[in-house]
C-alpha cells in the first residue's frame, strides 16, 4: 500500500519520474514527521517545542523540496536534484544527492550556494527509509559565513539529528539561545520533550514540565494551572 501511495506521489509531482526512483524517494524524510506537535500557551514546553520545530524544519527544508521535482540526473545508484533556487530562501541554490549504500541504506548530501558562488557542504545523512530511521550532521560553522542562514544560527557549530518513526533527538554544538540538547518521543500515552535539563510530557488535556528547579503545570486550553 505504501508503494502505490508513493507512486501515487510521483505522479502528481513535476518532472518525469520511473519507479526506480521511488526508494531515493522514499530515503527522504517529511518534517511533518519528524516535528513535535506543540502543546498550546506561552510556558517553556511549548518555547522548547517551537525551537524543536524551528531546527527541524531548517535542516531538513531543502532536501523536502527535492520531494516536489523529478531527479535531474541519474547516474547507477545515484540521484541527483538541481541545482534548483531554494523555495524559502531566493538567494540560495541547492543540490541534493542520493545515493544508494549497503542493504536499505541511503547515504545523502545535500550542497547550497550563493548566486554565482562555490557550493557548500549542508547536510550530510544516511537513512533507513524501511526501518524509518536515520542521522543528520549539519557542519554549521562551515557554511553560516557563506550562504544565508538564520540570526539564530550564525554562532552554531554543528547540528546532529538522530531520528526514527518514535521522535527525534537534537545535540547542537556551539552557543545560541537554544538548549544543546533536545529528545522528543511520541507514544500512546503523549508526548515527551525533554530540552537542556528540563523534562516536559503532555497531552490534549494538558501538560507538565519539571527543571531547573521549576515546576509548570498547564491545562487544555495552555494556561498554567497549579500542579498536582
Amino acid at each position: 500500500m505504501r508503494r502505490v501511495l508513493s507512486l501515487m506521489m510521483l505522479c502528481a509531482c513535476g518532472g518525469t519520474w520511473s519507479e526506480e526512483d521511488l526508494p531515493y524517494f522514499d530515503a527522504l524524510p517529511r518534517r511533518a514527521e519528524l516535528r513535535v506537535t506543540a502543546p498550546p500557551g506561552t510556558h517553556r514546553a511549548a518555547a522548547a517545542a517551537g525551537d524543536f520545530n524551528f531546527l527541524i524544519n531548517t535542516f531538513f527544508a531543502m532536501s523536502e523540496q527535492a520531494r516536489d521535482i523529478a531527479p535531474t540526473s541519474r547516474e547507477g545508484e545515484t540521484r541527483i536534484w538541481g541545482p534548483y533556487t531554494d523555495a524559502e530562501v531566493a538567494t540560495r541554490e541547492i543540490r541534493l544527492r542520493v545515493q544508494r549504500a549497503d542493504g536499505d541504506r541511503f547515504d545523502w548530501n545535500v550542497e547550497a550556494r550563493p548566486p554565482s558562488g562555490a557550493w557548500v557542504d549542508i547536510v550530510d545523512a544516511s537513512s533507513l527509509p524501511l526501518e524509518r530511521r536515520g542521522t543528520l550532521s549539519a557542519p554549521v560553522a562551515a557554511f553560516r559565513n557563506t550562504v544565508a542562514v538564520a540570526d539564530d544560527l550564525k554562532t552554531l557549530e554543528a547540528v546532529r539529528i538522530d531520528w526514527s518513526a518514535a521522535g527525534a533527538d537534537l545535540l547542537l554544538t556551539g552557543t545560541s539561545r537554544f538548549a544543546s540538547a533536545y529528545a522528543h518521543a511520541r507514544s500512546d500515552a503523549g508526548t515527551t520533550l525533554v530540552f537542556g535539563d528540563v523534562t516536559a510530557t503532555w497531552t490534549s488535556a494538558g501538560g507538565r514540565s519539571e527543571g531547573a528547579g521549576v515546576i509548570e503545570c498547564w491545562n487544555a486550553d495552555g494556561a498554567l494551572v497549579a500542579c498536582p
